[in-house]
């Protein structure tokens, strides 16, 4: 196996340096050791908190590195520019890195906007992409997993930015769960044509056109479980509201009725709580960039540093997007 590098953010989360020190820790005895860890923050801080846990740890290992960058000082100053502004921060450190070669993935669990614009900016989009996407995959009652797309990259979208993330959320399930003819759905306020916003029916409109069969229209709140499509596309704020709300939606039944349940059941529960899924690809960008849940504990963390690895390795690369042209949508 080839040498892999990943960049990980240590200021990211909301646990402080130690929370992803141990996270490092304990991904790395789950993974190859051909995998390297580059950790993107003070170099004091690292190194004191690893002598913590570890006293005899040293870092002339190959495996593991320290890139010296600084936390995010400024979260108020536009995130767009935040890239060029704070060339130290180290959010902009791990994507810096994987544009010059450095590593393959970017990691973090810090704040969302910065890793985005990061990304954006630095590695660009693919061809054929306005915006990326943030994609989540969410339990069902089927066979198979749901992607969920956007997640909370983009609040408001145009009709043209749901069918592009149509296209990403169809190509990161058939590479990456393995379904080859995903069916796709939109969510919407109801199964009716004439429901919904402007922008959802013409969405529609198009990825019924491009789609064909393989569109299966709207999905409703209430079938997003379902395991009906493969695919599900709304805003990043519709989606952002449906994790959180599946997350606390979790915690609410463990703290009501946890203790009648067997373990068995709250094993299962686990599906439902957003953390428990770990890491979301951000999508439409030329790289392989992760992003965590801010809270997460150091068990979550570890398990989505594994995660974005081994997702990473499987070459997931968008393949080239079918050429889109808009003469014959004529919603453009």
């Amino acid at each position: 196996m080839p040498k892999f590098r990943i960049a990980v953010d240590m200021y990211g989360g909301d646990n402080g340096i130690s929370c992803v020190v141990n996270a490092v820790l304990s991904a790395s005895e789950k993974l190859d050791e051909n995998v390297e860890f580059v950790l993107c923050g003070g170099e004091n801080e690292i190194k004191a908190e690893f002598s913590k846990i570890r006293p005899n740890f040293l870092f002339e290992s190959e495996r593991f590195s320290i890139c010296d960058s600084q936390p995010v000082s400024d979260i108020k100053t536009n995130v767009s520019r935040i890239w060029r502004n704070f060339p130290d921060c180290s959010i902009v450190k791990c994507v810096f890195m994987q544009k010059s070669g450095e590593v393959s993935v970017s990691f973090s669990a810090g704040d969302t906007g910065v890793l985005y614009s990061s990304a954006l900016f630095l590695l660009g989009k693919e061809t054929g992409i306005d915006r990326a996407a943030i994609a989540a995959v969410i339990p069902t009652i089927g066979e198979k997993p749901t992607v969920l797309l956007d997640v909370g990259a983009n609040a408001e979208c145009s009709a043209k930015h749901l069918f592009q993330f149509a296209i990403l959320g169809e190509k990161y399930c058939r590479k990456i769960i393995r379904e080859n003819n995903p069916k796709i759905g939109l969510l919407n306020i109801g199964s009716e044509t004439h429901k919904g916003t402007h922008v959802v029916q013409n969405a529609a409109e198009i990825m019924d056109k491009f789609f064909g069969d393989r569109f299966a229209g709207f999905v409703e709140g209430g079938e997003i479980f379902d395991g009906k499509v493969g695919v599900i596309v709304c805003d990043g704020f519709c989606g952002n509201a449906i994790l959180k709300t599946s997350e606390s939606l979790y915690h609410l039944i463990r703290k009501k009725i946890g203790n009648l349940l067997p373990p068995e059941a709250i094993e299962k529960m686990r599906q439902f709580n957003s953390a428990y899924h770990a890491c979301a690809p951000i999508l439409g960008i030329k790289g392989n960039v992760f992003k965590a849940h801010g809270n997460s504990s150091s068990e979550t963390l570890a398990r989505a540093i594994v995660k974005a690895v081994e997702t990473s390795m499987r070459n997931y690369e968008t393949d080239s997007l079918p050429e889109i042209t808009y003469d014959s949508l004529t919603i453009f």
